[in-house]
């Protein structure tokens, strides 16, 4: 199957896969939920912006903007429901002032998003778009030149993250990774089974970017509740630090392996590139 084919369908499923996590998630807006709709809401946002140039320009910017609306309506239930597992994690009582602030804060949010997706439900947003991706033809533009754009913008930014370390490289870093991943998920059946070996690698870099962004957020968050409980706040704010030290120097392994040696770009331009798509 060509490339091409490989895109629609794979960006048809992807928008099933969103219909499923919207419906769970107006069912209840439990932890696993709220996460679920967010991955497939990335997941669906990242390849149209990937593939914009071969879609109707209209429907790939229509809906990643409708797509923002849901990760905005989810974001202050996901921090909040990491702080919470992060608090256990720290070995913090389940019942203490700080985790009913944060569990107060989160009903209100959940109850933001439940307004969300009945709007949605009402607009029927979801059936529209699968009606305009089954209507749409690929334009003519080159889907290799899309994913070597993708692999470059990943190592690039690889690179000025290991060489600064700052935070906002890393999250440039991470957002590169995300793109790139989703693209490769896409794509698998075009690739075949080679391309798990190198996706392994790349959901490892990923979950560690994460864990950086989670507990960076977390000690950003944990300031505007300085005071509410500070033996709890002290404690969660170690296991934190240790937390992201620990991520940062599994992100300097990775770097010093995958992306400080030139061949490792070269051989994934060869792999994903090196073929008609």
């Amino acid at each position: 199957m060509g490339m091409r084919k490989v895109v629609r369908r794979g960006l048809r499923e992807l928008l099933e896969n969103l219909t499923e996590r919207v419906l769970d998630a107006q069912r209840v807006q439990s932890p696993t939920a709220v996460h679920q709709l967010r991955v497939a809401s990335r997941r669906l946002s990242g390849n149209l912006r990937t593939f914009r140039s071969i879609l109707p320009k209209k429907i790939s910017r229509k809906i990643r903007r409708k797509l923002r609306a849901i990760r905005k309506a989810t974001a202050e239930l996901r921090i909040r429901d990491i702080v919470l597992e992060q608090m256990r994690e720290a070995g913090l009582p389940s019942t203490n002032l700080l985790t009913e602030t944060l569990r107060q804060e989160r009903e209100e949010a959940r109850r933001l998003l439940q307004d969300v997706l009945s709007r949605w439900q009402d607009k029927d947003y979801l059936g529209r778009w699968r009606a305009k991706l089954r209507a749409c033809r690929p334009t003519k533009t080159s889907v290799s030149r899309l994913v070597e754009d993708v692999l470059r913008g990943f190592f690039d930014a690889g690179r000025k993250a290991s060489a600064s370390g700052s935070p906002r490289q890393l999250h440039e870093f991470r957002l590169a990774a995300k793109q790139f991943r989703y693209m490769l998920e896409l794509l698998q059946d075009f690739y075949g089974p080679e391309l798990k070996k190198q996706l392994a690698s790349i959901r490892h870099v990923q979950n560690r970017l994460g864990e950086i962004s989670d507990c960076s957020t977390s000690l950003k968050l944990l300031r505007d509740y300085s005071g509410i409980n500070p033996s709890a706040e002290a404690q969660l704010e170690r296991h934190l630090e240790r937390k992201l030290d620990e991520s940062l120097t599994s992100f300097k392994q990775y770097s010093r392996q995958e992306l400080d040696d030139p061949s490792q770009e070269a051989q994934w331009v060869q792999f994903l590139c090196g073929r008609q798509c």
